[in-house]
Protein backbone atom coordinates (compact mmCIF):
# COMPACT_ATOMS: atom_id res chain seq x y z
CA UNK A 1 0.00 0.00 0.00
CA UNK A 2 1.43 3.21 -1.53
CA UNK A 3 1.47 6.86 0.03
CA UNK A 4 0.20 7.35 -3.63
CA UNK A 5 -2.74 5.25 -3.03
CA UNK A 6 -3.44 6.85 0.57
CA UNK A 7 -3.39 10.42 -1.24
CA UNK A 8 -6.48 9.54 -3.54
CA UNK A 9 -9.26 11.80 -2.39
CA UNK A 10 -12.44 10.43 -1.57
CA UNK A 11 -15.57 12.55 -1.34
CA UNK A 12 -16.70 12.88 2.41
CA UNK A 13 -20.69 11.82 3.15
CA UNK A 14 -23.09 14.54 2.03
CA UNK A 15 -25.46 15.70 4.61
CA UNK A 16 -28.53 13.70 3.45
CA UNK A 17 -26.42 10.54 3.70
CA UNK A 18 -24.66 11.36 6.64
CA UNK A 19 -28.77 11.86 8.31
CA UNK A 20 -29.33 8.78 6.42
CA UNK A 21 -26.49 6.95 8.21
CA UNK A 22 -27.23 7.98 11.95
CA UNK A 23 -31.23 7.46 11.75
CA UNK A 24 -29.68 3.36 10.60
CA UNK A 25 -27.08 3.72 13.68
CA UNK A 26 -29.69 4.97 15.89
CA UNK A 27 -32.15 2.42 15.07
CA UNK A 28 -29.27 -0.50 15.56
CA UNK A 29 -28.98 1.50 19.52
CA UNK A 30 -32.42 0.79 20.06
CA UNK A 31 -32.54 -2.56 19.39
CA UNK A 32 -29.34 -3.35 21.09
CA UNK A 33 -29.91 -1.35 24.33
CA UNK A 34 -32.47 -3.98 25.86
CA UNK A 35 -30.31 -6.81 24.79
CA UNK A 36 -27.08 -5.36 26.20
CA UNK A 37 -29.22 -4.89 29.46
CA UNK A 38 -28.72 -8.15 30.12
CA UNK A 39 -25.36 -9.03 29.95
CA UNK A 40 -23.70 -9.22 33.16
CA UNK A 41 -20.60 -7.36 32.39
CA UNK A 42 -22.22 -4.68 31.62
CA UNK A 43 -24.89 -4.63 34.62
CA UNK A 44 -21.69 -2.69 36.75
CA UNK A 45 -21.77 1.12 35.73
CA UNK A 46 -24.95 0.72 33.69
CA UNK A 47 -26.34 4.19 35.22
CA UNK A 48 -23.45 5.88 33.56
CA UNK A 49 -23.54 3.90 30.20
CA UNK A 50 -27.15 5.02 29.51
CA UNK A 51 -26.50 8.56 31.45
CA UNK A 52 -29.23 8.41 33.96
CA UNK A 53 -26.32 9.42 36.33
CA UNK A 54 -25.00 12.58 34.53
CA UNK A 55 -21.07 12.79 34.10
CA UNK A 56 -19.20 15.75 35.72
CA UNK A 57 -17.55 18.78 33.67
CA UNK A 58 -13.56 18.31 32.74
CA UNK A 59 -11.28 19.94 30.51
CA UNK A 60 -10.00 16.86 28.66
CA UNK A 61 -11.88 13.60 28.39
CA UNK A 62 -10.05 10.41 27.49
CA UNK A 63 -11.26 6.94 26.41
CA UNK A 64 -9.60 3.51 27.50
CA UNK A 65 -11.26 0.75 25.58
CA UNK A 66 -10.00 -1.45 28.59
CA UNK A 67 -7.28 -2.56 30.41
CA UNK A 68 -4.40 -2.15 27.87
CA UNK A 69 -5.55 1.46 27.13
CA UNK A 70 -6.10 1.94 30.71
CA UNK A 71 -2.42 1.05 31.44
CA UNK A 72 -1.52 3.84 28.62
CA UNK A 73 -3.44 6.78 30.17
CA UNK A 74 -0.77 5.70 33.40
CA UNK A 75 1.90 6.20 31.51
CA UNK A 76 -0.02 9.28 29.51
CA UNK A 77 -0.60 11.36 32.95
CA UNK A 78 3.42 11.28 34.20
CA UNK A 79 3.56 14.07 31.69
CA UNK A 80 0.52 16.21 32.65
CA UNK A 81 2.10 19.70 34.57
CA UNK A 82 1.67 19.18 37.94
CA UNK A 83 1.44 22.77 38.93
CA UNK A 84 -1.67 23.36 36.59
CA UNK A 85 -5.01 22.87 37.63
CA UNK A 86 -7.10 20.81 35.16
CA UNK A 87 -9.70 18.40 35.38
CA UNK A 88 -9.84 15.54 33.31
CA UNK A 89 -12.75 12.60 33.03
CA UNK A 90 -11.40 9.08 32.16
CA UNK A 91 -13.44 6.27 30.86
CA UNK A 92 -13.46 2.68 30.28
CA UNK A 93 -15.76 -0.10 28.70
CA UNK A 94 -14.91 -2.19 31.10
CA UNK A 95 -14.86 -2.38 35.00
CA UNK A 96 -10.97 -4.25 34.73
CA UNK A 97 -10.16 -0.83 32.97
CA UNK A 98 -12.11 1.50 35.07
CA UNK A 99 -10.12 0.15 38.43
CA UNK A 100 -6.73 0.80 36.71
CA UNK A 101 -8.29 3.96 35.53
CA UNK A 102 -8.95 4.59 39.06
CA UNK A 103 -5.48 3.90 40.24
CA UNK A 104 -4.47 6.61 37.94
CA UNK A 105 -6.97 8.67 40.02
CA UNK A 106 -5.46 7.17 43.37
CA UNK A 107 -1.54 7.87 42.06
CA UNK A 108 -2.09 11.58 40.61
CA UNK A 109 -3.80 12.73 43.86
CA UNK A 110 -0.24 12.52 45.26
CA UNK A 111 2.15 13.47 42.04
CA UNK A 112 -0.88 15.98 40.43
CA UNK A 113 -2.36 18.08 43.60
CA UNK A 114 -3.81 19.84 41.10
CA UNK A 115 -5.23 17.66 38.98
CA UNK A 116 -8.59 16.90 39.12
CA UNK A 117 -9.75 12.85 38.17
CA UNK A 118 -12.90 11.85 37.58
CA UNK A 119 -13.34 7.97 36.54
CA UNK A 120 -16.38 6.82 34.78
CA UNK A 121 -17.95 3.66 32.46
CA UNK A 122 -18.20 5.10 28.70
CA UNK A 123 -21.44 5.98 27.95
CA UNK A 124 -23.23 3.85 25.22
CA UNK A 125 -22.27 5.55 21.63
CA UNK A 126 -26.42 6.18 20.84
CA UNK A 127 -26.25 9.60 19.18
CA UNK A 128 -28.61 10.94 21.36
CA UNK A 129 -26.56 9.31 24.72
CA UNK A 130 -23.49 11.53 23.23
CA UNK A 131 -24.53 14.45 22.97
CA UNK A 132 -25.95 14.70 26.06
CA UNK A 133 -22.91 13.27 27.47
CA UNK A 134 -20.67 16.00 25.90
CA UNK A 135 -23.15 19.00 26.72
CA UNK A 136 -22.83 18.08 30.55
CA UNK A 137 -19.05 17.22 30.16
CA UNK A 138 -18.03 20.80 27.68
CA UNK A 139 -14.41 19.31 27.51
CA UNK A 140 -11.95 21.23 25.58
CA UNK A 141 -10.50 18.68 24.14
CA UNK A 142 -11.36 14.52 23.58
CA UNK A 143 -8.73 12.06 23.39
CA UNK A 144 -9.23 8.59 22.28
CA UNK A 145 -6.70 5.73 22.87
CA UNK A 146 -5.58 3.16 19.97
CA UNK A 147 -9.20 2.36 18.42
CA UNK A 148 -11.53 4.10 19.71
CA UNK A 149 -13.38 5.39 16.79
CA UNK A 150 -17.06 5.68 17.96
CA UNK A 151 -19.50 7.31 15.30
CA UNK A 152 -21.68 9.18 17.95
CA UNK A 153 -19.54 10.57 19.69
CA UNK A 154 -17.03 12.20 16.67
CA UNK A 155 -20.36 13.67 15.29
CA UNK A 156 -21.08 15.02 18.17
CA UNK A 157 -17.86 16.44 19.30
CA UNK A 158 -18.41 18.26 15.39
CA UNK A 159 -21.10 19.44 15.77
CA UNK A 160 -20.24 21.23 18.97
CA UNK A 161 -17.22 22.26 17.86
CA UNK A 162 -15.05 20.25 20.19
CA UNK A 163 -11.55 18.82 18.85
CA UNK A 164 -10.79 15.29 18.92
CA UNK A 165 -7.20 13.73 18.59
CA UNK A 166 -6.41 9.92 18.43
CA UNK A 167 -3.17 8.81 19.96
CA UNK A 168 -1.14 5.23 20.07
CA UNK A 169 -3.72 4.72 17.05
CA UNK A 170 -4.13 1.24 15.27
CA UNK A 171 -5.87 0.01 13.10
CA UNK A 172 -5.66 -3.84 11.42
CA UNK A 173 -6.91 -4.87 7.69
CA UNK A 174 -10.06 -6.29 8.92
CA UNK A 175 -11.39 -3.69 10.70
CA UNK A 176 -10.25 -1.01 7.54
CA UNK A 177 -12.36 -3.32 5.12
CA UNK A 178 -15.07 -3.11 7.29
CA UNK A 179 -15.03 0.99 7.64
CA UNK A 180 -14.49 1.36 3.74
CA UNK A 181 -17.92 -0.01 3.21
CA UNK A 182 -18.95 3.96 3.47
CA UNK A 183 -16.05 5.93 3.09
CA UNK A 184 -17.59 8.99 3.15
CA UNK A 185 -19.01 8.67 6.61
CA UNK A 186 -15.46 8.09 8.02
CA UNK A 187 -14.31 11.02 6.17
CA UNK A 188 -17.02 13.52 7.37
CA UNK A 189 -16.11 12.14 11.32
CA UNK A 190 -12.11 11.98 10.77
CA UNK A 191 -10.96 13.25 13.84
CA UNK A 192 -8.82 16.74 14.25
CA UNK A 193 -5.36 14.84 14.26
CA UNK A 194 -4.36 11.13 14.27
CA UNK A 195 -1.31 9.62 15.56
CA UNK A 196 -0.59 6.26 14.39
CA UNK A 197 2.25 3.91 16.01
CA UNK A 198 3.42 2.31 12.86
CA UNK A 199 4.18 3.51 8.51
CA UNK A 200 0.96 0.46 7.91
CA UNK A 201 -1.60 1.77 10.71
CA UNK A 202 -0.37 5.37 8.75
CA UNK A 203 -0.78 4.01 5.15
CA UNK A 204 -4.73 2.39 6.97
CA UNK A 205 -5.83 5.73 8.66
CA UNK A 206 -5.10 7.79 5.80
CA UNK A 207 -7.18 6.01 3.61
CA UNK A 208 -9.49 5.73 5.87
CA UNK A 209 -9.52 9.43 7.06
CA UNK A 210 -7.27 11.16 4.65
CA UNK A 211 -3.70 12.01 4.88
CA UNK A 212 -3.44 15.43 6.05
CA UNK A 213 -4.06 14.94 9.77
CA UNK A 214 -2.16 11.29 10.44
CA UNK A 215 1.07 11.44 11.65
CA UNK A 216 3.43 8.37 13.54
CA UNK A 217 4.62 7.90 17.02
CA UNK A 218 6.38 5.54 19.08
CA UNK A 219 3.90 3.23 20.69
CA UNK A 220 3.22 3.93 24.28
CA UNK A 221 3.53 0.55 25.18
CA UNK A 222 7.16 0.84 25.00
CA UNK A 223 7.06 3.43 28.04
CA UNK A 224 4.72 1.15 29.77
CA UNK A 225 7.13 -1.96 29.38
CA UNK A 226 10.02 0.30 30.44
CA UNK A 227 7.60 1.08 33.26
CA UNK A 228 7.10 -1.93 34.49
CA UNK A 229 9.85 -4.51 33.69
CA UNK A 230 11.65 -3.83 37.24
CA UNK A 231 8.47 -4.75 38.64
CA UNK A 232 9.45 -8.54 39.94
CA UNK A 233 10.90 -8.22 42.98
CA UNK A 234 7.60 -9.71 44.87
CA UNK A 235 7.94 -13.29 45.94
CA UNK A 236 6.35 -15.08 43.32
CA UNK A 237 2.79 -16.71 44.79
CA UNK A 238 3.30 -19.94 42.38
CA UNK A 239 6.79 -20.64 43.54
CA UNK A 240 5.57 -23.68 45.66
CA UNK A 241 3.66 -24.98 42.95
CA UNK A 242 5.77 -25.55 40.50
CA UNK A 243 9.30 -26.74 41.86
CA UNK A 244 12.58 -26.01 39.88
CA UNK A 245 13.45 -29.37 39.13
CA UNK A 246 10.35 -30.14 37.22
CA UNK A 247 11.08 -27.42 33.44
CA UNK A 248 8.18 -25.48 33.12
CA UNK A 249 6.31 -24.34 29.97
CA UNK A 250 3.75 -21.54 29.54
CA UNK A 251 1.42 -21.69 26.30
CA UNK A 252 -0.27 -18.72 26.49
CA UNK A 253 -3.09 -16.91 25.11
CA UNK A 254 -4.01 -19.85 22.92
CA UNK A 255 -7.07 -19.02 20.92
CA UNK A 256 -9.70 -21.37 19.62
CA UNK A 257 -8.70 -21.29 15.80
CA UNK A 258 -5.33 -23.31 16.71
CA UNK A 259 -6.46 -25.75 19.60
CA UNK A 260 -6.30 -28.61 17.44
CA UNK A 261 -2.23 -27.78 16.65
CA UNK A 262 -1.74 -26.79 20.01
CA UNK A 263 -2.95 -30.32 21.47
CA UNK A 264 -0.63 -31.96 18.89
CA UNK A 265 2.09 -29.93 19.99
CA UNK A 266 1.09 -31.04 23.94
CA UNK A 267 0.91 -34.79 22.89
CA UNK A 268 4.97 -34.23 21.40
CA UNK A 269 6.10 -32.37 24.20
CA UNK A 270 4.86 -34.76 26.92
CA UNK A 271 6.22 -37.96 25.38
CA UNK A 272 9.92 -36.17 24.69
CA UNK A 273 10.16 -34.52 28.01
CA UNK A 274 8.69 -36.76 30.85
CA UNK A 275 9.69 -34.41 33.25
CA UNK A 276 7.55 -31.29 31.50
CA UNK A 277 4.83 -29.14 33.09
CA UNK A 278 2.65 -27.47 30.94
CA UNK A 279 0.38 -24.70 31.76
CA UNK A 280 -2.18 -23.84 29.24
CA UNK A 281 -3.92 -20.53 29.45
CA UNK A 282 -6.82 -20.07 26.65
CA UNK A 283 -7.23 -16.90 25.74
CA UNK A 284 -10.78 -16.72 26.32
CA UNK A 285 -12.05 -18.61 29.90
CA UNK A 286 -15.15 -19.93 28.18
CA UNK A 287 -12.86 -22.37 25.94
CA UNK A 288 -12.01 -24.67 29.37
CA UNK A 289 -14.98 -26.70 28.86
CA UNK A 290 -13.89 -28.03 25.66
CA UNK A 291 -9.97 -27.95 26.75
CA UNK A 292 -11.33 -30.50 29.30
CA UNK A 293 -12.98 -32.71 27.32
CA UNK A 294 -10.10 -32.55 24.36
CA UNK A 295 -7.32 -33.40 26.88
CA UNK A 296 -9.61 -36.15 28.96
CA UNK A 297 -10.22 -37.56 25.45
CA UNK A 298 -6.54 -37.59 24.78
CA UNK A 299 -6.09 -39.41 27.33
CA UNK A 300 -3.36 -36.25 28.69
CA UNK A 301 -3.23 -35.93 32.57
CA UNK A 302 -4.74 -32.33 33.57
CA UNK A 303 -5.97 -30.27 36.53
CA UNK A 304 -7.61 -26.76 37.15
CA UNK A 305 -5.32 -24.26 38.68
CA UNK A 306 -8.17 -23.49 40.86
CA UNK A 307 -7.88 -26.94 41.96
CA UNK A 308 -3.83 -26.71 42.44
CA UNK A 309 -2.49 -26.26 45.88
CA UNK A 310 0.27 -29.00 46.03
CA UNK A 311 3.38 -29.15 43.45
CA UNK A 312 2.19 -30.03 40.53
CA UNK A 313 3.93 -33.40 39.53
CA UNK A 314 5.44 -34.12 36.03
CA UNK A 315 3.89 -34.63 33.02
CA UNK A 316 0.50 -33.07 34.03
CA UNK A 317 -0.75 -30.27 32.64
CA UNK A 318 -2.34 -27.38 34.15
CA UNK A 319 -5.59 -25.73 32.64
CA UNK A 320 -5.53 -22.31 34.06
CA UNK A 321 -8.87 -20.99 35.20
CA UNK A 322 -7.73 -18.12 36.73
CA UNK A 323 -6.88 -14.61 35.94
CA UNK A 324 -3.98 -12.48 36.49
CA UNK A 325 -1.69 -14.84 37.00
CA UNK A 326 -0.25 -15.40 33.12
CA UNK A 327 3.23 -12.83 34.24
CA UNK A 328 3.92 -14.95 37.19
CA UNK A 329 3.83 -17.91 35.41
CA UNK A 330 6.39 -16.26 32.94
CA UNK A 331 8.65 -15.95 35.36
CA UNK A 332 8.59 -19.35 36.38
CA UNK A 333 8.87 -20.94 33.21
CA UNK A 334 11.42 -22.44 31.14
CA UNK A 335 10.26 -21.90 28.16
CA UNK A 336 7.00 -19.94 26.34
CA UNK A 337 4.67 -20.29 23.18
CA UNK A 338 2.51 -17.17 22.56
CA UNK A 339 -0.47 -17.85 21.01
CA UNK A 340 -2.66 -16.35 18.27
CA UNK A 341 -0.11 -16.67 16.10
CA UNK A 342 0.31 -20.35 15.01
CA UNK A 343 -3.40 -19.67 13.36
CA UNK A 344 -4.04 -16.54 11.06
CA UNK A 345 -5.14 -14.29 13.78
CA UNK A 346 -2.92 -11.42 13.98
CA UNK A 347 -1.02 -12.88 17.03
CA UNK A 348 -1.18 -12.32 20.94
CA UNK A 349 1.06 -10.54 23.04
CA UNK A 350 4.51 -11.74 23.26
CA UNK A 351 6.44 -9.08 24.82
CA UNK A 352 5.18 -9.90 28.37
CA UNK A 353 7.15 -12.99 28.44
CA UNK A 354 10.21 -10.88 26.72
CA UNK A 355 10.42 -8.97 29.58
CA UNK A 356 10.11 -11.66 32.11
CA UNK A 357 13.61 -12.90 30.64
CA UNK A 358 12.12 -15.40 28.51
CA UNK A 359 12.93 -15.67 24.45
CA UNK A 360 9.17 -16.69 23.13
CA UNK A 361 8.04 -18.73 20.70
CA UNK A 362 5.90 -17.06 18.25
CA UNK A 363 4.08 -18.58 14.84
CA UNK A 364 4.28 -16.79 11.58
CA UNK A 365 1.00 -14.84 12.25
CA UNK A 366 1.35 -11.55 14.25
CA UNK A 367 0.37 -8.61 11.92
CA UNK A 368 -1.74 -6.99 14.88
CA UNK A 369 2.16 -6.81 16.22
CA UNK A 370 3.92 -5.68 13.40
CA UNK A 371 4.34 -2.16 15.40
CA UNK A 372 7.44 -3.89 17.75
CA UNK A 373 9.88 -4.16 14.65
CA UNK A 374 11.06 -7.24 12.52
CA UNK A 375 14.49 -6.52 14.07
CA UNK A 376 12.70 -8.11 17.52
CA UNK A 377 13.13 -11.28 15.53
CA UNK A 378 16.60 -10.61 13.90
CA UNK A 379 18.22 -9.98 16.98
CA UNK A 380 17.27 -13.14 18.44
CA UNK A 381 14.79 -11.47 20.99
CA UNK A 382 11.80 -13.40 20.08
CA UNK A 383 11.63 -16.99 18.10
CA UNK A 384 9.67 -17.73 15.18
CA UNK A 385 8.81 -20.52 13.47
CA UNK A 386 6.61 -21.56 10.87
CA UNK A 387 4.22 -24.12 12.10
CA UNK A 388 3.02 -26.38 15.32
CA UNK A 389 5.89 -29.09 14.43
CA UNK A 390 8.34 -25.89 14.29
CA UNK A 391 7.14 -24.70 17.94
CA UNK A 392 7.73 -28.22 19.22
CA UNK A 393 11.50 -28.20 17.97
CA UNK A 394 12.61 -25.03 19.20
CA UNK A 395 10.42 -24.97 22.74
CA UNK A 396 12.24 -28.51 23.40
CA UNK A 397 15.32 -27.29 22.76
CA UNK A 398 14.58 -24.41 24.87
CA UNK A 399 13.52 -26.45 27.78
CA UNK A 400 17.21 -28.41 27.27
CA UNK A 401 19.06 -25.60 27.02
CA UNK A 402 18.30 -22.99 29.86
CA UNK A 403 20.05 -19.31 28.86
CA UNK A 404 20.71 -16.52 30.87
CA UNK A 405 17.52 -14.36 31.75
CA UNK A 406 18.97 -11.40 33.37
CA UNK A 407 21.30 -11.07 30.27
CA UNK A 408 17.62 -11.19 27.98
CA UNK A 409 15.95 -8.82 30.62
CA UNK A 410 18.88 -6.65 29.38
CA UNK A 411 18.55 -7.05 25.73
CA UNK A 412 15.00 -6.30 25.70
CA UNK A 413 15.08 -2.91 27.87
CA UNK A 414 17.82 -1.86 25.22
CA UNK A 415 15.06 -2.76 22.31
CA UNK A 416 12.20 -0.57 24.49
CA UNK A 417 14.65 2.51 25.24
CA UNK A 418 15.72 2.61 21.67
CA UNK A 419 11.64 3.11 21.21
CA UNK A 420 10.69 4.64 24.59
CA UNK A 421 9.00 8.26 24.19
CA UNK A 422 5.50 7.79 22.62
CA UNK A 423 3.59 8.42 25.42
CA UNK A 424 5.42 12.36 25.75
CA UNK A 425 4.63 12.74 21.75
CA UNK A 426 1.26 12.27 22.66
CA UNK A 427 0.84 14.64 25.58
CA UNK A 428 2.90 17.09 23.77
CA UNK A 429 -0.22 16.93 20.74
CA UNK A 430 -2.71 17.22 23.55
CA UNK A 431 -0.85 20.26 25.03
CA UNK A 432 -0.78 21.44 21.47
CA UNK A 433 -4.06 20.40 20.68
CA UNK A 434 -5.53 22.57 23.71
CA UNK A 435 -3.55 25.58 23.52
CA UNK A 436 -4.79 26.05 19.61
CA UNK A 437 -8.33 25.16 21.30
CA UNK A 438 -8.00 28.18 23.51
CA UNK A 439 -6.87 30.43 20.45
Amino acid sequence: MSRQQSKRQQPAASPRNLGLAFRIYTLLWQIALPLLHRNPRLQEGWPERILSTPPPRADIWIQAASVGEAYLVRELLKHCDPNRSQTLLLTSNTAQGLAILQECQHRCSTTHPKLMIHCRSFPFDRPRIMARALDAIQPRLVVLLESEIWPGLLRACKEREIRTLLVNGRINSRSLRNYRIWPGLWRALRPDRVLAISEIDHERFALLFGPARVETMHNIKFDHLLAEQDDNQQPNPLAELLRPERPFLVLGSIRKEEEDDIARLITVLLKRETRLVIGLFPRHLHRLQAWEKRLSGLGLPWQLRSATIRPVRSGRIILWDRIGELRDSYTLARAALVGGTIARLGGQNFLEPLRCGLRPVIGPHWTDFRWVGEEIITEGLVHQVGDWQGAAVQLLADLTSPYDRLSIQKQARSYFQARQGGSQAAWNAVESMLTKGHS
